[in-house]
């Protein structure tokens, strides 16, 4: 355990089996939420150490862990379970942070270079299978058949960037010194003017729709669902998880998986609803939550970088997001949606 120290003196706190052979330090493991991660070798297997952002709240943090835990115990397998430290707690605070320890989740995210029907059938029946185990959950906050909170969100978020000073924004947007940077900003905020009146008027005629809301993981996307040849052996990173209506986890996996391929949508769809079945409120939120994210994920990066100046560490990474994101606005501005009934 030379050169983590800090792991080894945490470490401390869970018993002999998960004491690790070897720690190795993924640092932010491709994320971007500010958490950091270590892999580690014990007699028990692979475990991932999680250190949470100071600013995450530790009563969300509970939550999440107790819905996890339900899922678990309802037979959802594909999901790492928080372990319990010798206080018979599964969050540590140390050195001013949260920690947790959970196992490591077999499998590689690899949908997108050796992708199949298979796969993502797999794929919808492990997050049908997550709502459904999750849905009478009964631990604050619950909320039963409201308005999701998703959609006024997203129209703050659309207004917010419509505000915005053009000249100041160009401006902020040009002192990023990046290799091929500058001509992808501009790409996605042109596009951004050519949806965002289309999307601001879908949120708001749907603003008064009513649907369930239970725990929705909110963050289900292509590099958080690990496969084993053709079947999912985890999901992972629940940290943006809340109360939601299911239609939104759709519109993110179906979303990162499908791109605009309508048959991968529909196959996508009808594998969720061999599972559970969605209410027909749902499926209109569907699409209205994937032409949203559409419209909003470049912005963000764009207000995430140039305007709160975030620091990340994978710049090819976000580039791509962003090269990805331009071409489905491309899409959306033409008209070309993969949703059949909208």
């Amino acid at each position: 355990m030379n050169g983590h120290p800090e792991v080894a003196a945490l470490l401390a706190y869970f018993p002999t089996v998960y004491q690790p052979s070897r720690i190795r330090a993924l640092q932010n493991a491709g994320g971007y939420s500010g958490a950091q991660f270590w892999k580690l070798d014990t007699a028990s297997g692979p475990c991932c150490l999680r250190r949470w952002p100071q600013e995450t709240s530790r009563n969300r943090l509970n939550w999440i862990h107790e819905v996890v835990v339900q899922a678990n115990a309802a037979g959802l397998r594909e999901i790492p379970v928080p372990l319990i430290n010798a206080q018979g707690k599964r969050l540590t605070h140390w050195q001013q942070h949260d920690w947790e320890l959970a196992p490591w989740m077999p499998g590689r995210a690899n949908f997108h270079q050796e992708p199949s029907d298979e796969k993502l059938v797999a794929a919808l029946h492990v997050l049908a299978r997550f709502h459904l185990a999750t849905a009478q959950f009964r631990g604050p906050p619950r909320c039963v058949s409201q308005t999701p909170p998703g959609l006024q969100q997203r129209l703050q978020r659309l207004r917010q960037f419509q505000q915005l000073d053009a000249t100041t924004f160009a401006q902020a947007l040009a002192d990023i010194d990046w290799p091929g940077w500058l001509p992808r900003a501009k790409r996605v905020r042109l596009l951004f003017d050519c949806v965002h009146s289309q999307i601001c008027t879908e949120l708001s005629q749907a603003s008064h729709r009513q649907v369930p809301l239970q725990p929705c993981l909110r963050d289900i996307w292509h590099d958080h669902v690990l496969f084993s040849g053709n079947r999912v052996t985890g999901l992972i990173d629940f940290g943006a998880m809340r109360m939601e209506t299911v239609a939104g986890d759709l519109a993110r996996l179906l979303g990162s998986l499908a791109g605009d391929d309508p048959q991968r949508w529909q196959l996508g769809l009808t594998a969720y609803e061999e599972v559970r079945r969605l209410e027909a409120a749902e499926r209109v939120l569907i699409a209205i939550y994937d032409r949203s994210a559409v419209a909003l994920s470049g912005m963000n990066w764009l207000w995430w970088l140039a305007i709160e100046r975030r620091q990340f560490e994978n710049r090819e990474a976000i580039l791509k997001r962003l090269d990805d994101n331009a071409d489905r606005l491309a899409r959306l501005a033409a008209g070309d949606s993969p949703h059949s009934a909208d």
